[in-house]
């Protein structure tokens, strides 16, 4: 055999090797575990515990009231559209005693999950999800309509978190908002875990009305109005 003939089945190889490999790629299934960051199990449960801070700007105090919540997939039902929708029922504990307060309701396909809370309905995750990804989460509601976008924005995924309740080893990062200065803060954000669902969500709305502002400080520690609501699982199942 020719060095001439040699050199060619060997070129032969490594793009028979190449073009192997990238098929092998290409044919992997899209990522699926993405999509169990929203588990559609009808028993499961998250119980959470909320601290809610009020920073009172005329006492300078820091009020802070807790208390714990269970929300529950209770019904898989046929909606409106004929789509197959999570019943929600949120309750509040209350003398040691679950006690129903709301009832709401979640859509969860391998496309997206929407969430329906105090009647209007969020695009809570896109799939599938990557870092860095944006989209709408007014999307399916009348909010859009009047040009209020709010812009969703997946910080990370498939990361190991604290809740600091709770340890989780695969979790993705939303981040609903984000709007601040050196005076105030606008943020919201959730934490959702595979197989879980929900396992952290932070509210805050913070505000520094002083006459002198000290940016070495964080806001958090400098602002006197405003409230920052933490809400953490300490608890989840099915049942």
């Amino acid at each position: 055999m020719s060095i001439r003939t040699t050199y060619l089945y060997f070129i032969s190889a490594i793009i028979l090797f190449v073009f192997a490999c990238k098929k092998e790629v290409e044919i992997l299934p899209k990522d699926a575990t993405t999509t169990r960051y929203y588990p559609n199990v009808k028993g499961n449960f998250i119980i959470y515990r909320v601290d809610s801070l009020f920073y009172n700007q005329f006492t300078s105090n820091i009020d802070t009231f807790t208390y714990e919540l269970k929300e529950k997939v209770t019904e898989l039902f046929t909606d409106a559209g004929g789509r197959q929708a999570q019943r929600i029922e949120r309750y509040k504990k209350q003398n040691q005693i679950w006690v129903l307060v709301k009832v709401w309701k979640a859509f969860v396909s391998d496309k997206y999950v929407e969430k329906t809370e105090e009647n209007i309905t969020y695009l809570k995750l896109l799939f599938p999800l990557f870092k860095d990804k944006t989209w709408n989460g007014n999307a399916m509601n009348v909010l859009d309509s009047t040009s209020v976008k709010l812009q969703y924005k997946c910080l990370g995924l498939h990361s190991a978190f604290n809740n600091s309740k709770l340890d989780f080893d695969s979790c993705a990062t939303i981040l609903h908002e984000s709007d601040s200065t050196l005076i105030s803060i606008n943020q919201t954000k959730e934490v959702y875990a595979i197989n879980v669902g929900m396992i952290y969500k932070r509210i805050t709305n913070l505000r520094d009305n002083t006459s002198q502002v000290d940016p070495t400080k964080p806001i958090s520690k400098r602002a006197n109005s405003g409230t920052d609501v933490i809400i953490y699982a300490t608890d989840f199942g099915n049942e």
